[in-house]
């Protein structure tokens, strides 16, 4: 936070402390219009509809004919699941601008959290006839509504013309990123941003959803360039974060640290900052300082499941399972069904010798329909740990039937090579190649010398021909 924003922070702060001073007091106090909205904006944004009420309330009484209050009340009411009284308040009131897109926006919102849809989008259409501005924020509204059904062929128009009322809407930006980001069409999201930097090269917003469409293509070094322009434009605006992410999506992993320590010296780095670094640091292999910026980064956000994990995870390849058990569990208890979560305190239990704890989970991830052929291989390897050889080629078997995974086969191939059962190994590889042939490097990837074994190369040339 910049001296700027602190200031205005502080300044907020002291007005909220005057506004309920006064409610607890009954009084009414004299704030200009803009504190009003100041006060009012903050209460609905941080889901306190009740105080929002209060003091749309309270500012119709120094400004009885003031439309935005009238439809602030309205939203508050709304927040506070009173949408009868909403739209009677916004349908009956004399006093609201009827050219004022909020009353639209406001007013559709009803509707579609009574899942009427086909109401809010003639409201939103009703209001692009009759207003005349801030029109690419009811354009906006409408593109959500559709979005909200998830059709996403109807938000691209109404999106798009959003952008060209207002080509750095950011929000607008943000839903057309995502959606053509859904429909899997980044090369046609980027001709359309260039179009906006072509009309107006120093439209910064357009560059950042440049750089993001860049990356996700997988062109690093382009979206490297994208944000240094947006640097080139504008010193203040920091994408050093974004900077980081991208040269560790690359493998750059110390231009990333560098990165987020020079942010650092600007500014206090948030919870994702802190997770790149411990990542940057754990793909180096320094564990110790993975461990203590996950730590950093859990402190900002407690609640982050994925954070338990990752450490969880760490503990777990240094061999310290007790350590890692606790900080999955954690992970777990904040969600049961997560396969990956589910999957590493398995292994986790299989490290400490647990192994029919480990079963047990693995049996669990099944049922909660994750029979893919990988979970029910592992599940066959540790009851092979457990239980011997039969066991595990009897859940290999029940896989290949049940769940039609081909694959299975060569997991099959692999137990009998582990077990030196090799003629079996050998005629369940065969049989293999027979049914999923692109598959069979599954085998070096479990016991990678038998990609030099005579047989296994004679079998894969053999079916070549």
């Amino acid at each position: 936070m910049n001296k700027k924003e602190q200031l205005e922070f502080e300044t907020l702060q002291e007005l909220l402390k005057q506004f309920e001073l006064s409610l607890a007091q009954s009084e009414t106090i004299r704030f200009t219009e803009d504190e009003f909205e100041s006060i009012i904006h903050y209460y609905l944004q941080n889901n306190q509809a009740q105080f929002a009420l209060d003091a749309s309330e309270m500012a119709l009484i120094l400004y009885p004919f003031s439309s935005e209050f009238c439809l602030t009340k309205a939203d508050a009411h709304i927040e506070l699941g009173e949408l009868d009284h909403a739209e009677e308040y916004l349908t009956n009131n004399f006093k609201i601008d009827k050219t004022d897109i909020d009353l639209y926006i406001i007013l559709s919102e009803v509707h579609v959290l009574r899942n009427n849809y086909d109401k809010a989008i003639e409201i939103c259409k009703e209001g692009i006839e009759v207003c005349r501005e801030n029109l690419d924020e009811l354009y906006l509204h409408l593109a959500e509504i559709y979005d909200h059904q998830g059709e996403y062929e109807e938000v691209i128009p109404n999106i798009e013309e959003a952008i060209r009322l207002n080509p750095v809407n950011e929000d607008a930006l943000y839903l057309y990123s995502i959606t053509m980001s859904i429909l899997d069409k980044v090369e046609e999201k980027i001709v359309f941003l260039q179009s906006l930097i072509n009309e107006d090269p120093f439209n910064d917003e357009a560059w950042y959803f440049i750089a993001i469409s860049y990356r996700e293509l997988g062109l690093y070094e382009k979206a490297i360039e994208a944000l240094e322009y947006i640097n080139a434009i504008d010193e203040e605006i920091n994408v050093l974060g974004d900077m980081a992410q991208i040269f560790y999506d690359s493998g750059e992993y110390v231009k990333a640290l560098d990165c987020l320590k020079e942010l650092e010296t600007d500014e206090d780095l948030e919870s994702i900052d802190y997770q790149t670094m411990a990542k940057c640091y754990r793909e180096l292999g320094n564990f110790h300082k993975a461990k203590i910026f996950f730590k950093e980064a859990l402190s900002i956000d407690e609640s982050n499941e994925d954070l338990y994990y990752e450490l969880a995870n760490i503990y777990y390849t240094e061999g310290k399972y007790q350590a890692a058990l606790s900080l999955i569990n954690k992970a777990c208890d904040k969600n049961k069904e997560l396969a990956h979560y589910l999957e590493l305190k398995a292994d986790i239990l299989i490290g400490m010798d647990k192994l029919d704890e480990a079963c047990e989970l693995y049996k669990n991830i099944i049922l909660l329909n994750h029979s893919t052929s990988y979970y029910i291989s592992k599940f066959a390897y540790v009851a092979a740990l457990k239980f011997g050889l039969e066991d595990a080629l009897e859940l290999i078997d029940k896989g290949i039937e049940d769940n039609q995974h081909p694959s299975l086969l060569y997991h099959k191939a692999i137990l009998y090579f582990i077990f030196e059962k090799e003629e079996l190994g050998f005629k369940a590889f065969a049989t293999g190649l027979e049914h999923d042939f692109s598959s069979h490097t599954i085998l070096f990837e479990k016991l990678p010398e038998m990609a030099e074994n005579s047989v296994i190369i004679g079998l894969i040339s053999d079916f070549k021909n």
